[in-house]
């Protein structure tokens, strides 16, 4: 039998279930054949014979089965197939290894003795299609079963079948179960990969594990040369072509020898697939876009040899979905490395620029302080003397202007080092207002009830404009995280240490510790699926720690993991002259 792991809660749950049907049928051994992929393998055994013989062998295909099953006399739910109706060679079937039984199997010139090549099929069905088939060998009286067999047997087959199914059905829901705990895990991981070799690397790894395939490939179409392997020349162009149609169609594309995507590929183009990639009666390939929003960003190619089972329609789905979640990773890391490679040309331009413009700056103001002074030594009733000195008066004024300029711009490239505070009175519920104001829209749309709660004339010194956007970061994180039906307030007080406290407070997903503790890490973004599925690029909350501590204030946090969060900014209080 196979040594698959997965299948080990199969076996224990269907051993009763072979072992009773044994028990009443007198059989010594049952077998359950687990159909696959292009065949059927045993995959559990019980009965008496079950502890002394290691079950081998295996069916061709579900079409063998089938026509097996035509060629057989039903007794009840079983069909006995008789030794000269089965075509060992050619059907594949499985049989006992009966080494050592053969006095158990009757005299072969009895026409109602047990022959090694006699079948006893009970086959179970998922709606029409077959699924599974149990075959009984070794009669313990060594006749074949006739019809004085089937008062004794029927309800013992009948419960048999509905045992089968059952642990059939469990043996599903724990594929199911584990392929959403690995999926989940990888886009995880994926999400948290902001490179675009790794990503692809990672992704392939993991799913070759996931879904047991031969081989995967993961191409990204906008740098193909970014792959698990590198894919054959002659047929990259047609999977790029394939893998855009099925994004735009919402379509999945499955070859093999008896399979092909209909309406993605031709039958030219099918032959030469299966030719490039060895399929014919060899293996399976299921290949799924890879994308976000309208866009097909690459692709995911899976590989199964030919004893794997039949992509089956959770697998499907499954990495249908994973294309979805490595599509917004590419976004997501693709907006990272344009926002980290913005910051820093914005670093290096607003320094390079500050510091090209002081030294001619800082001439011409010598200049005219020169200038002046010579201008100021001249006779007061001198009218060129007093034409210049309007004329300096005004170059200063422009030069000094200019030279404003370029301290601006060192400043900004400096902020980060010299967080000054600036000493424009700013009214903080005003600016968490305007934040409301501009974020109703959105929470209309999202169905979040915002609530705005700000005591007037809470003052303190800053910049009106950073204040505002801070405001807004944090009114529009908390409606972004918060579900339809939930509420948001925000609130603007003064505590009574005289500081200025703003909270916004949300019934969202919240936060995990972990999270908590990296939370204003610029381009940080959590692991929690939910907050994965908001699209950002992790900055929103670093600015506003950044805006907070360049006025002197400090950011906090609460937060329970499916309750909500509370934000909390305090800023020095300042009142007017």
């Amino acid at each position: 039998m196979t040594g698959d792991p997965d299948l080990t809660g199969l076996r224990a749950d269907v051993a009763p279930v072979l072992d009773a049907l044994c028990e009443v049928t007198g059989f010594r051994l049952a077998a359950l054949l687990l159909l696959r992929g292009e065949g059927g393998e045993v995959v559990a055994a019980g009965g008496p014979a079950a502890r002394h013989h290691d079950p081998v062998g295996h069916l061709a295909s579900r079409d063998a089965a089938e026509r097996l099953l035509e060629r057989g006399r039903g007794v009840d739910g079983l069909c006995f197939v008789p030794a000269e109706a089965v075509d060992v060679r050619g059907d594949e079937v499985w049989l006992a290894d009966a080494a050592g039984d053969a006095g158990d199997a009757g005299d072969s010139r009895d026409a109602d003795s047990w022959r090694p090549a006699d079948l006893l099929l009970l086959p179970v069905r998922a709606g029409e299609r077959l699924v599974a088939v149990v075959s009984l060998d070794l009669p313990g009286d060594g006749l074949r079963p006739d019809a004085r067999d089937r008062d004794g047997w029927e309800g013992a087959v009948r419960e048999a079948a509905i045992g089968v199914e059952i642990s059939l059905d469990r043996y599903r829901l724990r594929q199911r179960a584990a392929l959403a705990r690995d999926a989940g895990r990888l886009a995880r991981m994926a999400a948290a990969e902001v490179d675009p070799q790794r990503l692809v690397d990672v992704a392939a790894a993991r799913l070759r594990e996931m879904v047991d395939a031969q081989d995967v490939l993961v191409v990204l179409h906008e740098v193909p040369e970014i792959a698990s392997a590198e894919p054959d020349p002659t047929l990259a162009h047609l999977a790029e072509r394939v893998a855009r149609e099925a994004w735009a169609t919402g379509r999945v594309g499955v070859v093999g020898p008896h399979s092909s995507p209909e309406g993605l590929i031709s039958g030219a183009e099918l032959a030469l697939v299966r030719e490039a990639m060895g399929l014919v009666g060899r293996a399976t390939v299921l290949l799924v876009p890879l994308g976000a929003g309208p866009d097909c960003l690459g692709r995911i190619t899976l590989v199964r040899g030919p004893v794997g089972p039949d992509w089956s329609s959770d697998e499907i789905a499954t990495v249908r979905q994973l294309g979805e979640e490595l599509g917004r990773a590419v976004l997501v890391a693709r907006a990272y490395r344009q926002e980290h490679e913005l910051v820093e040309y914005r670093s290096r331009l607003v320094t390079a620029v500050g510091r090209e413009l002081r030294p001619p700056v800082a001439a011409m103001l010598e200049h005219l302080a020169g200038l002046q002074d010579a201008v100021s030594a001249a006779p007061e009733d001198d009218v060129l003397a007093l034409q210049l000195a309007s004329a300096t008066g005004r170059i200063s004024r422009a030069v000094q202007r200019l030279s404003g300029i370029v301290t601006d711009l060192i400043s900004l490239g400096l902020v980060e080092d010299d967080p000054a505070l600036p000493s424009t009175l700013v009214d903080v519920g005003a600016a968490a207002q305007a934040a409301v104001d501009l974020m109703s829209i959105r929470a209309l749309r999202s169905g979040v009830e915002v609530v705005e709660r700000a005591e007037p004339q809470r003052w303190t010194r800053g910049d009106a404009g950073e204040l505002e956007r801070a405001m807004i970061n944090l009114v529009g994180n908390a409606v972004k995280y918060t579900p339809p039906g939930g509420r948001v307030e925000v609130s603007v007080r003064r505590d009574d240490a005289g500081a200025v406290v703003v909270e916004v407070r949300d019934t969202g997903i919240g936060l995990s510790e972990a999270d908590r503790s990296r939370l204003f890490e610029e381009f940080f973004r959590s692991d929690d699926p939910a907050a994965r599925a908001q699209e950002g690029t992790g900055l929103g909350l670093a600015i506003v720690r950044r805006i907070v501590e360049r006025h002197g204030g400090r950011i906090e946090v609460e937060s329970t993991l499916g309750v909500g969060s509370t934000f909390r900014v305090l800023l020095p209080g300042a009142e007017p002259a």
